[in-house]
């Protein structure tokens, strides 16, 4: 096994920071477009920046659990579910259901945090929303075709997320080839959403809801991380010697680069690819952290409250607008 910690790998923290980082930069540029002002870019090199962030953050979760989990099998025989469970609950539930009580109960009663349309659609489908919300499963609202809740465009990740924490550590403690168990759950995955895809027809049909499950779940994203988490945790041969140098992390940097500016739509792949650039950084970054990966302190903290400043922000953004407008001289100048 290659000599890397089993609890911390330089470098990832600043790789979170940067992904939260370009959350809040295309939530603000958003919010522009939401009400009516001029952003820096279009909507669509918007929503592609989030793709990437939102792509580098499930390839994270998705190899840090499996790394985290192999080298807990490995050491005890077996994975500890319950203290799992526990430690993902604490780290992610508290703040979670804070800001769900605040953005249902508090926020509609304020007009700095009135975004049209999904302000009123929160009013009349505000008991589904809600339950959808409490039971961790925001991402099958955006499925239904329901607008976002204002101050919580993010949340849907958390309830990708939050499934396959609940379901992999289950899947991983049973497996004895985790590899090949990725990799046919991947291709399941893929064949049922191009499938689904193929045969949607119009928007509402009950194909095209089936595709937007998939589409907002991610689960490939995940398992693409679960896949390399094994690989560098097993320190298979090719893929360290391979990814562990310069050609690989320039691999995953140009394949970005192309997926960005050409992109890859076809059957909602373009998280995908997203995710197997990313697969390529994050692998270098681990297999390079036994070699003492160094990272500027700053971006290293940021990223550890990362979680923190991808739930608030865009409660954060509406009320910064909204003092913005409120207050600043400069505002007429600013909106056009």
């Amino acid at each position: 096994m290659i000599n890397t910690p089993t609890r911390y790998f330089g470098g990832l923290d600043t790789l979170r920071f940067v992904a939260a980082s370009i959350v809040v930069f295309c939530h603000i540029e958003l919010v522009k477009y939401y009400r009516g002002y001029t952003a820096l870019v279009s909507e669509s090199v918007i929503y592609e920046c989030g793709k990437i962030a939102v792509g580098a953050f499930f390839v994270l979760s998705g190899f840090l659990i499996t790394y985290l989990l192999l080298a807990e099998k490995e050491k005890n025989a077996s994975i500890k579910l319950g203290k799992f469970y526990m430690r993902r609950g604490l780290r992610i539930w508290p703040l979670y259901y804070l800001l769900v009580a605040i953005i249902f109960f508090v926020l509609p009663r304020f007009s700095a945090f009135y975004l049209p349309q999904q302000t009123e659609e929160l009013a009349a489908f505000f008991s589904i929303k809600l339950v959808f919300f409490a039971l961790l499963l925001p991402q099958f609202l955006f499925a239904g075709g329901y607008k976002p809740v204002p101050g919580a465009e993010q949340f849907w990740t958390i309830g990708s997320e939050e499934i396959f924490y609940f379901l992999w550590p289950l899947v991983l403690k049973k497996i004895q080839k985790p590899l090949f168990t990725i990799v046919a759950l991947m291709a399941a995955y893929h064949a049922l959403k191009y499938f689904c895809f193929y045969y949607s027809g119009v928007a509402g049909s009950i194909y095209y809801k089936a595709y937007l499950v998939f589409y907002y779940n991610r689960v490939d994203c995940l398992l693409v991380g679960a896949l390399i988490g094994v690989l560098t945790h097993n320190c298979n041969d090719m893929w360290c010697k391979f990814a562990g140098t310069p050609i690989g992390l320039m691999g995953g940097i140009a394949f970005l680069a192309v997926t960005f500016f050409y992109g890859v739509t076809q059957g909602g792949s373009d998280y995908f690819f997203y995710a197997l650039s990313f697969a390529l950084i994050i692998s270098w970054l681990a297999i390079k952290a036994g070699k003492n990966v160094k990272a500027p302190k700053a971006t290293e903290f940021l990223g550890k409250i990362s979680y923190s400043v991808y739930m608030w922000h865009f409660i954060a953004v509406l009320f910064s607008f909204y003092l913005l407008k409120r207050y600043s001289k400069g505002w007429r100048k600013f909106k056009t």
